[in-house]
C-alpha cells in the first residue's frame, strides 16, 4: 500500500490523499487507486503567551524544516547555529 499527501502552496491544511493498493510485483500497475480531497481541521495556528519574545525560544534546526514551519505559523524564535545553551541560560 502506498499513501501520498499532496497540498497546495497556499493552504497546507487542504489537499488530497491518494491510496494505492499494490500486488506482489512492484513493476505491475497498482490493483486499485483511490484519491480523495481532504481538509485538516482546525488549520494550523499558534498564539504566543503574553510577553513572549524571540529570545524566549531558541531553535537548533540544521535541516531548516522546523524553522520554516515556525515561520509559517508566525512564531518568533532565535535561530541557533550550533547546539549549545542559549546566551544567559544554563
Amino acid at each position: 500500500m502506498k499513501v501520498e499527501w499532496l497540498c497546495g502552496r497556499d493552504r497546507a491544511d487542504q489537499g488530497h490523499v491518494t491510496f494505492q493498493l499494490c500486488g506482489t510485483d512492484p513493476a505491475a500497475a497498482p490493483l486499485h487507486i483511490e484519491t480523495r480531497q481532504w481538509t485538516i481541521y482546525p488549520p494550523l495556528s499558534y498564539k504566543a503567551a503574553a510577553g513572549a519574545a524571540a529570545k524566549d525560544l531558541s531553535v537548533y534546526d540544521p535541516a531548516g524544516k522546523t524553522a520554516a514551519a515556525l515561520k509559517t505559523l508566525g512564531v518568533e524564535f532565535t535561530p541557533m547555529p550550533q547546539l549549545k545553551a542559549p546566551e544567559g541560560r544554563r
